[in-house]
């Protein structure tokens, strides 16, 4: 699998993999993301978190 043990996430190129299929499901729901930010905190086992600014539209 491309999660290692205990679920942490080491690998930088799926973190952007899966950054992007998250970009492209709000694009496919008319949402407008932003940005990403990488967390400069770990998560408790590890895991590198991210925040994506979404807008949704006020039409929406």
């Amino acid at each position: 699998g491309k999660v290692g043990k205990g679920g942490v996430v080491r690998d930088p190129e799926l973190h952007r993999e899966v950054i992007e299929e998250i970009w492209g499901f709000c694009l496919q729901r008319g949402l407008s993301p932003q940005g990403v930010v990488e967390s400069p905190l770990l998560g408790p086992k590890g895991n590198r978190e991210f925040f994506i600014y979404v807008l949704v539209p006020q039409d929406g």
